[in-house]
């Protein structure tokens, strides 16, 4: 989910189509980090605090990864990724930009 649909919570919010583009990026992330390869998922569940918790909570650890700025960004969730996609990492800086 988007930062701002996450900190809404419960409470009336406007969804708009950047919310959309916003979430199938975390999608992406969260697809980059656990699959090792085709058919096989992880044991060890990356990105695992933006899953779980309350809503606002998960939005302020989205948050402080994502505005962290684009070193620790690389270095907290860019080396996550499986070395199948490891490749790819740089689409996401370059989207993140």
């Amino acid at each position: 989910m988007s930062i701002h649909v996450l900190e809404a919570g419960d409470e009336e919010y406007d969804h708009t189509y950047h919310d959309d583009i916003e979430s199938f990026f975390y999608v992406f992330l969260w697809f980059y980090c656990n699959w090792e390869r085709l058919r096989v998922v992880r044991k060890e569940r990356r990105l695992k605090e933006w899953m779980q918790g309350p809503l606002k909570t998960i939005a302020k650890m989205k948050r402080a990864t994502v505005n962290q700025g684009s070193e620790m960004f690389k270095m907290d969730v860019l080396e996550q990724f499986s070395k199948l996609w490891h490749s790819d990492s740089a689409r996401f800086v370059v989207y993140r930009s």
